[in-house]
This record gives structure tokens, sequence and C-alpha cells, in this order.
């Protein structure tokens, strides 16, 4: 990329810093170019690794959003989190927050009212991550930088002003990011976890899917007895044994032909995985939202992906943006017969659940879909981040000319 700058003594200073910003953003831009938009390699973490678009080929592990020889991130300098100590070193949204600002201090101040706020010299220059359903005795006015609510479900009160910014399944805002919670759950399990356990490269790399070995037909796990879970329960018990885990059935009788309590599994209060590991025994997993609502997709259909069974979903079809239809079968309550039928169909043909199994990818589009719903800056290119850090107002100049 060719630039050309025109500098002379009788045009006004303003345009002289714009012809400046020109030429740091072109030569920025072809660094950029070099190191980012090749499809052939991209940085993880240190190292190089191919990275094509198509889905059934390897996708990037993860990699810094911005090296630190590019010292164009302007950002909060430091982190601080009102929502009891029981939601710290570990939660949602301080994970996004450290992925978005990368060279923000990571250390979490705790902060539980106002005096604390003043006690710990709190600045505009500082970031606020606020658990909306436990900061008790802050408001977000209280705080002198900028505000950053992460929720899992659309909030039924949200704290206002000018420097409070929202990540959930609101719709998109100029102070509001959709964020699924099964993104942000991906994104935190990666980093409890460790990269080395690979949890999300089984969701993203069509080469290491789970599967199942098959032994059962189908696992329910709920305590929550919503009405359309527990009448499509009863329909697919119609279709072969299903296990019950949790407290919910359907109101079959246990120990029937119908339903048996699923022998694996291990209720969550016992410490166990209750939805997760277990459902490497299952065919198939009964896995509906409590509501149909956009931007609300939890984690039950990411448990029965890595888990290795084939998901049986309800919920907002924006599924289809973030899934491969051809992976699930979504259950459409007011017309589940179609549904039903693919379930028999499958359970009677043995090559095509394997083909289903085994062939298709988990992710709607590859690479693509990474960059829109899981690229806060752990995995992929940062591209959900960016929209992060835009939304919050924290650009350079790269960020004004579309260079980043």
């Amino acid at each position: 990329m060719r630039c050309l700058a025109f500098f002379t003594f009788r045009i006004p200073v303003t345009t002289c810093t714009l012809c400046l910003l020109c030429c740091f953003a072109c030569s920025k831009t072809s660094l950029y170019q070099q190191k980012y938009q090749s499809n052939s390699t991209l940085s993880i973490r240190g190292r190089e690794s191919s990275s094509p678009l198509n889905a059934s080929e390897n996708i990037p592990e993860s990699r810094p959003l911005i090296s630190d020889s590019e010292n164009i991130l302007e950002g909060p300098t430091r982190l601080f989190g009102c929502g009891g100590p029981q939601l710290f070193p570990h939660s949602f949204g301080i994970e996004i927050a450290t992925d978005v600002f990368p060279r923000m201090n990571p250390t979490i101040n705790p902060v539980h009212s106002k005096e604390e706020i003043i006690e710990n010299d709190a600045t505009i220059h500082d970031l606020l991550v606020y658990y909306l359903y436990f900061c008790k005795d802050i408001v977000p006015d209280d705080f002198p930088g900028k505000t950053l609510v992460v929720s899992g479900e659309a909030p039924y009160r949200m704290p206002a002003g000018d420097r409070v910014y929202y990540l959930g399944p609101r719709p998109d805002s100029p102070n509001s990011v959709r964020v699924p919670f099964i993104t942000a759950l991906l994104n935190a399990r990666t980093h409890r976890l460790g990269p080395q356990l690979n949890e999300h490269q089984k969701i993203f790399n069509h080469a290491l899917k789970p599967k199942n070995n098959g032994d059962h037909f189908l696992l329910y796990a709920a305590s929550n007895c919503v009405s359309y879970r527990e009448d499509a329960l009863v329909a697919l018990s119609r279709l072969g044994t299903v296990h019950r885990g949790g407290q919910c059935g359907g109101g079959l009788p246990e120990g029937s032909t119908q339903m048996i309590k699923a022998p694996h599994f291990v209720d969550r209060d016992s410490g166990g995985n209750a939805n997760f590991e277990i459902l490497q025994f299952y065919r198939f997993a009964l896995v509906m939202e409590n509501q149909q609502s956009d931007g609300y997709v939890t984690e039950k259909i990411l448990n029965a992906f890595l888990g290795g069974s084939i998901p049986i979903y309800f919920g907002t079809t924006e599924i289809f943006e973030m899934f491969n239809p051809n992976a699930f079968i979504y259950y459409d309550i007011d017309n589940p017969q179609p549904a039903l039928d693919r379930v028999a169909y499958l359970e009677s043909n043995k090559t095509a659940y394997e083909s289903m199994l085994n062939d298709e990818p988990i992710l709607a589009d590859g690479h693509h879909t990474i960059e829109r719903f899981f690229s806060f800056g752990y995995f992929g290119e940062g591209t959900l981040g960016r929209r992060i850090r835009s939304m919050m107002g924290y650009e350079s100049p790269m960020y004004h000319f579309g260079i980043l």
C-alpha cells in the first residue's frame, strides 16, 4: 500500500495533524496486512498455525489481540469489580474485560461501597465490571470511570448513565453489544481450564469433534420443569427409553420401559458435572431453553456438543447463525412432529446417524462464526473485542480509518 503526504506551512494545523494520522494509519495498515490478513498463517500465542475458513479444518486456538510492538490500544488502566468476593477472581465479566483490554492491569480491585471506590483512588481511566444482581450498595454514577455490565439474561433493571455499557442478550445499541451467555461461558471455561485441555477446539475444530459411545438413547437433565420440555420428553419416550437427570421427568413412571434415572448422573449439588461428561454415553440430549428469547442461548447445547451427543434443541432461531443446522435437531414446540420424525429416522438408520455425528461440523460458518460470536481476544482475530472497545469509546486512529 502506497502513502502520500503533503506538507505546507500554509495549511491549518488540523490538516497537518490529519495528514500525519493518515501516514501513521497507512504504515500500520501494511504491518497489519502482513501480520494478520494472511489466510495461511495466524499467530497463536507465540506460534504459527494454519487457519483456513473451512469449518471442517483447523481453527486457531488463541492469540494476543494486539502485540506489544503495536502501541495502538487505548483503554482502561485498572480493573474494579462489584459483586461480592465469591465472584472473584473468576467471573465471565472479568475474563471478558481482560481479553478485550489486554494491556489493562489484570489485578482485580473489589469494591462494595462508594467509600471503597474513593479509598482505591478510582479515576476516569479505570473500568468497573458491574454485576447487576449483586451490587447492592453501588450505582454506576458512583464510579468515575466506565462501567461494563455483563449478564446472561436481559436484566429487568439496567443501570443508567452515559458511561454504562452492557454485554448480554439485549440487542445491539450505542451502549450495548449482544453477547449470548454461551459465548461468555466458553471463553470463561478456556480461561479456567487452560487452553491445553482443548475444550474450545472441540467446538471450533471439526477433527476434534467429540463422539458418544452410543450406549443409551437420550438424556434429559433439568430441575426447572418447564411444561413444553416435559411434553417433549414424553413424546420422545415413545421412541426409546429416556434417562432422567435432575428433578424433572415429565411425569413418566421411573423404572419403566419409558424412563429410568440416569446411572451416570451426579447432581450439581454433589459437586459433579451434571450435563457434560456423562453425555458421552447418550446418542441424543434434550437441551431446551427455558424461554425463547432473542440473544438468549445458554450452556445447554454447548454441553451436548462437548459430550458428543446430538442435541435436540429449542430456543431462539438465532441458534442457526451460531451452529450448523445439520449438526443438531431443532424441536419446534408448535410443530414437533418433524423433529420426532427425524429422531425416529436416525434411530432406525445407523448409517445416517453416524454421518450426522461424524461428518457435520459444529459451527455454522467456521472461522466467521468464531469472529462474530467468540472473538473477545482470546480466540480468533478479536473482531468481537474490537466491537466492544469501539462501543465503549476506546478507539485509536487505526479504528477511525477502518483498519482494525
